[in-house]
C-alpha cells in the first residue's frame, strides 16, 4: 500500500471501531473488506465489529473479513 492507501485504512480501522454512527462504522468495513488489505489491526478491528449492536455493521463486518480470508 502507498502512503494514501495506508493512511485510508488506519481512518478506516478507526470509523469501524468507534465511529458513534452505525451507518459509518457499516461503511467502513465495507471499504476495508474492499482493500483487501491483510492486517494483523484491520482484522482484530472487523472482528470486533461482528458483535457491534447494530446488524448491518455486524453484516458487513463478516462480510469483509469473509473477503480478507478469501483473497
Amino acid at each position: 500500500l502507498g502512503p494514501d492507501a495506508s493512511s485510508a485504512a488506519s481512518q478506516l480501522t478507526r470509523s469501524v471501531a468507534g465511529d458513534r454512527d452505525a451507518s459509518v462504522r457499516a461503511a467502513a468495513a465495507t471499504a476495508l473488506g474492499r482493500l483487501g488489505v491483510k492486517d494483523d489491526a484491520i482484522a482484530l478491528a472487523l472482528l470486533r465489529a461482528t458483535k457491534d449492536p447494530d446488524a448491518e455493521v455486524r453484516r458487513q463486518a463478516a462480510l469483509a473479513l469473509s473477503l480478507l480470508v478469501g483473497s
